[in-house]
């Protein structure tokens, strides 16, 4: 199938709203807007992403080897380990993605904890700090 506007069009997804629809080709993104209350006139945009938006969602690691072996890889900047009363949270950021570890057990909790590599900056996020502004947030390197 030929599209004008993107030439070879090979997977086409839509996805409509009641006043938008959105459409993506291969690599191009294209929305149309229509103007409330008539549907007949409309806005149309084209816009190129290269990577798509939805490609840098976190990733759930739920075996311990796997998330050891992502926390000792070259890219891995930083673990933020939060401590809540029924669980532990693990999040390794690495250059593309976030990956989460979650364990209900304290003391295997502690175990990991101790056996991430020395390389990665460690944080220890309270419930009280936010993630992003590190507030209240204590850094470890060692």
């Amino acid at each position: 199938m030929t599209d004008p506007l993107c030439g070879d069009v090979h997977q086409l997804m839509l996805f409509f709203h009641p006043y938008a629809v959105f459409m993506f080709a291969e690599s191009v993104f294209m929305f149309f807007l229509f103007s409330y209350p008539s549907p007949s006139s409309f806005y149309t945009a084209t816009k190129t992403i290269e990577p798509l938006p939805f490609l840098k969602m976190p990733r759930e690691i739920k075996n311990l080897k796997e998330f050891l072996s992502v926390c000792s890889r070259k890219d891995a900047r930083c673990v933020k380990v939060k401590k809540n009363p029924s669980a532990t949270k693990f999040k390794v950021r690495c250059s593309r993605f976030l990956y989460t570890f979650v364990i209900n057990d304290k003391k295997k909790a502690d175990k990991i904890e101790r056996s991430i590599h020395n390389s990665v900056k460690k944080i220890n996020v309270t419930a009280r700090s936010h993630a992003k502004t590190n507030a209240g947030a204590t850094s470890n390197k060692a």
